[in-house]
């Protein structure tokens, strides 16, 4: 067992290589002493088009007026001092849009990082500015663009309730930028029609840049005086100076983006028998992006199509009693993430609070309508949306989740409203999912958050469902009579610079539902807790961790009474207690091991398991080619739900990130993962072997042109135990094949064929498709 334990400090210092200097202060206080204070962003208006060509060069007469910033901190790997090497912003406010132009000298400037990736892959292995913008001021989220050193641009929103950004939203930005001797320099114009604030009475808008440095200890350096102890990265945003009237210069302006999308597509679907059905189809949509003033975006879709949306990776659940959660990448989906709150939840969906609205609860929507507003204490969005079935509906217990297709068109609405009350945030929502014939869920509740101090942070939600659409014995959806339930949760988290803990208490009853969510487990009381040791710097033989922490987590969950499933109630489904480590260092290293102790429950009435495992887990920037390397393991005696019974087994997962350069400024982008899992009988030998593996390899000749493999497979086996296990065995292939060419401002032209197969049941789907759309603006 040691030499397990010993194996990933060895694997870590055989990927750092030769120590890493490190850098940063002695003594914290040394540091901040040189942290400068905030200070607003001085800018220069212009009454009409600012004279800027976007070219990356920041050469025009019209630079030459603005005011610079160039006062950075480091934020990581240590904060508290200030950034090695100069970088200065500059920020033009014209008629139309906010340009920013920033120069980041570097002393060596042929180590600079700048593949050409795809949109949205620009990341902490790469050479980068970034830009964060909130123009309602009050630091709850903001937007954000980054800009490689190539020119590349990567955006979305920042939520500071979940400390967690989201790359899914595309905002319509220009940005360009140039290599120069000392450095590069970035051109990025952002114009007002893509940001969301409020008609009157917000605060001043703020605006923040941090710049990626990832050489040796991938440094992240900020505009704002932040530290490792804010709770969120917004904490500190400093506000653009005299910007107080710019609300009242563009409160009447709108705009209106229309998207037609003709698709070609066919089909050829084999089934188990042999027999081959194929099909033809041409489907003209249209999506509908209407901003009529500053405070309201209406978005709307008919016959949508995704098929260029990537596949989802593929996930084990060979040993799973719940559902598992994917994340969304449909546009329309995308516009409100931050108010819906669909960011909120592991993706297993344990503790954290479930995710209240779960887009890919409608699998494949006919059409659909929504409406966001955003005030200056408030926010609120609504949507409408009919879907044509072909999802799956979930009914959880506490023991597992019932999951059963259902073919059945529905209607989905959901509308949340926030206010903002001082330091204290209250919400509302209400959902509803309409199967037809008196079939339905429907979700109403109330949220409300707030910030006590600058070190803690607390939520608490409550929601009460009614629900006739059941699954019957058949797992088919029928009419019964109306179910209710609720679900409770209050969480509590502390940070402050040598400590961290996070107490969540949730209650789910047996009879919740929601079919617009995620819930995969209910009629359960469960309380977790963490505790984490912040001790800094840290020697650790090879080389110095930049953070290390001392981490002990613990949970509980006990059921309630549910006579459907005959589950008592103050039932043990589990306990646990995890003890460990967790620390950071050079090549953006972030790793941990952590020892668990579990007793688990199967089923209700079952023997008591007693699960005892080692976790283990890394992430690191090995090379400039060499862009991520992600390893998870985790071995011991654990719990087989098929058989019951504790036994021998291990986990595993390795994901990586290849950049190759190509002649001619062309680059290669390879992406293989990997996942297994291996369950042995109890006198040995092998019960259950599964595993899952996916290529995404992208071409990419230019910032325009891209052809996108992905090839997947996984595989399931279960070795016969007479008595106990049946013998089964499963393999699913997937081969996607995607030529893309994106032109500025929203036109795209794509092809593909994307090719299933399963044995052993011999089905085989295949499509091709041929799509081409274009933005119509006003």
């Amino acid at each position: 067992m040691l030499a397990v334990a010993l194996m990933p400090l060895l694997l870590i210092g055989v990927l750092l290589g030769l120590p890493v200097r490190a850098q940063g202060p002695a003594h914290a206080d040394e540091a901040a002493a040189r942290v400068p204070p905030p200070t607003a962003l001085q800018v220069l208006r212009v009454k009409g088009d600012a004279e800027v060509v976007l070219d990356g060069t920041l050469d025009e007469e019209i630079w030459s007026r603005v005011p610079t910033h160039d006062r950075f901190v480091q934020l990581q790997p240590r904060d508290r001092q200030e950034a090695r090497w100069r970088t200065t912003v500059q920020v033009i406010i014209d008629r139309g849009a906010l340009i920013v132009g920033i120069r980041a000298f570097d002393p060596a400037p042929e180590a600079i990082r700048a593949p050409l990736v795809r949109r949205d892959r620009v990341a902490r292995s790469q050479d980068y500015v970034a830009v964060f913008i909130d123009p309602v001021g009050l630091r709850r989220s903001a937007q954000f663009v980054r800009v490689s050193a190539s020119g590349i641009v990567a955006d979305g929103l920042y939520s500071a309730r979940d400390a967690a950004e989201n790359l899914a939203p595309d905002f319509d930005v220009q940005a360009a930028a140039r290599r120069l001797p000392d450095g590069y320099s970035v051109e990025l114009r952002i114009p007002f029609a893509e940001l969301r604030y409020p008609l009157e009475g917000g605060q001043p808008w703020r605006l923040m840049v941090t710049r990626s440095v990832p050489r040796g200890e991938n440094a992240l350096w900020v505009s704002a005086p932040l530290t490792s102890d804010a709770l969120h990265l917004l904490a500190e945003m400093p506000p653009i100076a005299a910007a107080d009237d710019l609300v009242d210069e563009l409160r009447d302006r709108g705009f209106l983006r229309v998207r037609p999308e003709l698709t070609w597509r066919r089909t050829q679907a084999r089934a188990a028998d042999g027999r081959t059905t194929s099909d033809n189809e041409a489907l003209l949509g249209v999506s509908v992006k209407w901003r009529p003033r500053a405070d309201w975006i209406v978005d709307g879709m008919v016959n949508p199509d995704f098929s260029q949306v990537e596949l989802d990776q593929p996930q084990l659940s060979g040993n799973v009693r719940y559902a598992l959660r994917q994340a969304e990448k449909r546009p329309f989906f995308l516009e409100s993430l931050d108010v819906t709150g669909q960011g909120q939840g592991n993706e297993d969906g344990s503790a954290r609070g479930l995710a209240a609205f779960y887009s890919r609860a409608l699998a494949n929507p006919r059409w659909g309508l929504r409406a966001t507003w955003r005030g200056a204490d408030g926010d609120a969005t609504a949507l409408a949306v009919r879907d044509k079935g072909g999802g799956t509906m979930l009914r959880p217990y506490a023991y597992g989740t019932i999951e059963a297709p259902v073919q059945a068109p529905s209607s989905a609405a959901f509308l949340r409203r926030r206010w903002q009350l001082g330091d204290l945030g209250v919400a509302t929502l209400l959902s509803n999912r309409d199967y037809g014939g008196g079939r339905y869920n429907r979700v109403g509740g109330a949220s409300v958050e707030g910030e006590l101090g600058s070190d803690w942070q607390w939520r608490a939600q409550g929601l009460l469902s009614s629900t006739t659409a059941d699954l019957n014995d058949d797992d088919m959806l029928e009419a019964t009579r109306a179910r209710s339930g609720h679900y409770l949760w209050v969480d509590l988290q502390h940070r402050s610079e040598r400590w961290a803990s996070r107490l969540h208490l949730e209650e789910i009853s047996p009879r919740f539902a929601n079919d617009n969510g995620f819930v995969n487990q209910s009629g359960i009381r469960r309380v977790s807790y963490e505790l984490n040791r912040r001790l800094g710097v840290m020697p650790m033989g090879w080389f110095e961790a930049d953070e290390f922490e001392l981490q002990l987590a613990l949970q509980e969950t006990r059921t309630m009474a549910d006579d459907r499933h005959g589950v008592p109630s103050g039932e043990r489904a589990d306990r646990s207690i995890s003890p460990g480590i967790w620390f950071s260092g050079p090549r953006m290293l972030d790793a941990w091991m952590h020892a668990n102790a579990r007793s688990i429950r199967n089923e209700t009435g079952g023997r008591l398991h007693e699960e005892r495992t080692l976790d283990f887990g890394m992430t690191i920037n090995p090379s400039a080619w060499f862009a991520t390397l992600r390893l998870e393991w985790e071995s011991g005696r654990m719990l087989d739900v098929d058989a019951d019974r504790i036994v021998n087994g291990r986990t595993g997962r390795t994901e990586m990130l290849l950049r190759v350069p190509l002649p001619g400024g062309t680059a290669l982008e390879a992406a293989p993962l990997l996942s297994w899992s291996r369950l042995d009988r109890p006198g040995g030998g092998r019960s259950l072997d599964e595993w899952a593996g996916r290529l995404l390899t992208v071409f990419q000749w230019s910032a325009e042109h891209s052809v996108r493999l992905i090839l997947q497979r996984q595989r399931s086996t279960r070795e016969e135990e007479p008595n106990l296990l049946s013998a089964t065995r499963s393999t699913a292939d997937t081969r996607s094949f995607i030529y893309q060419h994106r032109q500025p401002r929203g036109t795209v032209l794509a092809f593909g064929v994307t090719d299933t197969r399963a044995a052993p049941s011999g089905r085989r789907n295949t499509e091709w498709f041929a799509k081409y759309s274009v933005d119509f603006w006003r």
